[in-house]
């Protein structure tokens, strides 16, 4: 089936990606059992899970996703999944936080 291609959004990458190992043990985990954890969608790009979306655009699998509920503020979100998820260095830490609040939302003024 036809994994649709999306862009992963600023705020996703403003936290370093993962390392090849881990990024090929989550596909063969996605082949094994599937996606257990819809991506999360904001402004049309994926905004959590895009490791998992790599994965299963990589074997041709099904990527279930959601949209970001309203109200909730991406910013917050994305910290909180993924500030201590990942084995980052305290200075990587510090960027991805750097990067994260220096985002400015569509439409929103400068």
């Amino acid at each position: 089936m036809k994994v649709p291609d999306l862009r992963q959004h600023p705020l996703s990458a403003a936290f370093p990606a993962m390392p090849e190992t881990e990024f090929s043990r989550l596909k063969d985990s996605i082949e094994n059992i599937g996606i257990q954890n819809p991506i999360v969608m904001f402004e049309q790009m994926v905004l959590d899970g895009w490791h998992r979306y790599r994965a299963a655009t990589a074997i041709g699998s099904d990527c279930p996703s959601v949209e970001l509920n309203d109200g909730m503020d991406p910013r917050d979100f994305v910290l909180a999944q993924n500030g201590s998820r990942r084995h980052m260095t305290p200075s990587q830490v510090a960027d991805a936080v750097c990067r994260v609040y220096a985002w400015k939302p569509t439409g929103r003024p400068k």
